[in-house]
């Protein structure tokens, strides 16, 4: 689960609960850092945010340069309220990893719920919300 995304200029920074090194992807003219992090457990009032209109900014195609010959492909696309996706996993073009997504939108919780079924691997459930414009 995402603590936050954070957009300064072309710069996205994705913190998770796992403690894990900074990582970082180039989207082509973007790069993506992903910073992974233990959560924090205090709790802050936050403002209300309009959770589906936040989500848009993830709709489109995405190409993230993981490393030298390996690139992630991400196909998002807008379904109900929320979003389906394919990724796939190319490393000196053989596919090394797919993945099907489908999130919605829970607006008794409002937050989204997610499912990614990672091929050959077990299904993941999420949970994820936006705390900011900017955060996830």
């Amino acid at each position: 689960m995402c603590d936050f995304i954070d957009v300064f200029d072309s710069v996205l920074i994705i913190k998770t609960k796992f403690n894990h090194e900074k990582i970082n992807f180039n989207f082509g003219d973007c790069w993506i850092s992903y910073t992974w992090s233990i959560r924090n457990s205090g709790q802050t009032t936050q403002p209300k945010l309009n959770q589906v209109e936040l989500i848009k900014k993830l709709i489109g195609n995405w190409k993230v340069v993981m490393a030298k010959d390996t690139v992630l492909y991400l196909d998002y696309k807008a379904f109900g309220l929320g979003f389906e996706g394919n990724d796939r996993t190319l490393a000196k073009d053989k596919k090394i990893g797919e993945e099907k997504e489908l999130w919605g939108y829970d607006s008794k919780l409002d937050k989204f719920d997610g499912a990614d079924f990672v091929k050959g691997k077990d299904i993941e459930i999420w949970v994820f919300w936006f705390t900011s414009n900017t955060k996830v």
